[in-house]
């Protein structure tokens, strides 16, 4: 018994340049939608195991500055990152078919601005909050946002832009907060101001 739905062999692509898996561009050789599909359909199935993971790092971020940053920054901060997730949420809910049909442009692109928006929202515990905390508090959050990245790359591993993307956001906002605000840097920023 065959399945009505499953691609012919020939309409998979033969070669597999890496541009074209990271989704920048569409070769005319191959059924790239049909891969696309097979790509974004684990979306779905992740949904709600990627929001409980967002919720659980955000309330250790809660309790992390819940004294030293206030309560109405910490709680606009987590309407945006609520916001933004459940956004993402009904839009990845909508690729729950996407592995038995070809996945649009606009479908892609969408995907990767709810990735690149969920990022902005996590580097702003790191960029904002980090100077109103002590060293402690800061590999803290480092470690919450560290999870996040590794949550990611395992989660989005068929999506390797939106992977990038998190992961290079995140991980730079890190970078700074830890160059202008940690215990190693205060020497050097010292010296710089008059």
């Amino acid at each position: 018994m065959t399945n009505p739905n499953a691609p012919e062999p020939d309409a998979l692509p033969v070669k597999l340049p890496i541009l074209a898996v990271v989704g920048l561009c569409d070769p005319a050789e191959g059924d790239w939608g049909r891969l696309r599909g097979l790509q974004y359909s684990s979306l779905a199935k992740l949904t709600f195991a990627r929001l409980v993971a967002h919720a659980m790092a955000a309330l250790l971020v809660l309790q992390t500055y819940a004294g030293d940053v206030h309560v109405a920054f910490l709680v606009g901060w987590m309407a945006l990152l609520v916001g933004v997730l459940i956004s993402g949420a009904r839009f990845d809910r909508t690729l729950i078919d996407a592995d038995r049909r070809r996945v649009s442009r606009q479908e892609m692109h969408r995907q990767t601005i709810s990735s690149l928006f969920v990022a902005l929202i996590w580097a702003i515990p790191m960029l904002v909050f980090s100077p109103f905390g002590d060293q402690s508090q800061r590999m803290t959050l480092w470690t919450v946002l560290a999870m996040l990245m590794t949550g990611m790359a395992v989660t989005f591993a068929a999506m390797p832009m939106a992977t990038v993307m998190f992961g290079g956001i995140v991980g730079l906002s890190g970078v700074a907060a830890f160059l202008f605000w940690g215990n190693t840097s205060r020497p050097l920023l010292r010296s710089l101001s008059c």
